[in-house]
């Protein structure tokens, strides 16, 4: 399987095409964690990162770390990004939207951007969702790209029960 999608990446990438590669993130436990990484011809990537943080008190809130890289022989390196369009999105059960945040930021190529602290209610699902577009180092800008947490349900004392991707 392994060798399939490497296969079908290098024809994308050969054809012209943005490869898209979902990768683990198990690099903390926040709820509903999912992590995305975009590159292009140019090497440019964009990785994001969207979860559900919980304060531990009986709160909530959306949660994005994204950064911009470059892929060179040496390894991926960090480099400055132009964040033009972004916008976070906050759902309860049903897709009933809580609340919707914009913002621009051409300061660096690393940002985590949160969203506002809710009291979530037992047995409803939470989910966030991030869309992005950036102007990378190099003076090419991205696609949209999205990536979402997975629905996460709350069960009461900042216990969190997973489902599916919400996007």
């Amino acid at each position: 399987m392994k060798r399939i999608l490497a296969t079908l990446a290098v024809l994308a990438t050969l054809l012209g095409a943005a490869v898209v590669v979902a990768q683990p993130a198990s690099a903390n436990s926040y709820p509903g964690l999912h992590q995305v990484q975009f590159e292009n011809n140019s090497l440019d990537i964009l990785r994001m990162r969207v979860s559900l943080e919980d304060d531990g008190a009986g709160h909530w809130r959306g949660r994005l770390h994204a950064i911009c890289l470059k892929d060179t022989s040496h390894g991926q390196i960090s480099q400055t990004c132009a964040w033009i369009s972004n916008t976070m999105s906050v759902y309860e059960s049903f897709g009933n939207l809580l609340g919707t945040k914009s913002w621009y930021d051409v300061s660096t190529g690393d940002i985590i951007h949160v969203g506002t602290y809710r009291t979530p209610s037992v047995g409803h699902f939470y989910s966030a969702v991030m869309t992005t577009q950036v102007q990378f180092a190099d003076g090419i800008t991205s696609q949209f790209h999205t990536d979402c947490t997975y629905y996460e349900t709350y069960l009461g004392h900042d216990t969190w029960s997973q489902g599916s991707l919400s996007c």
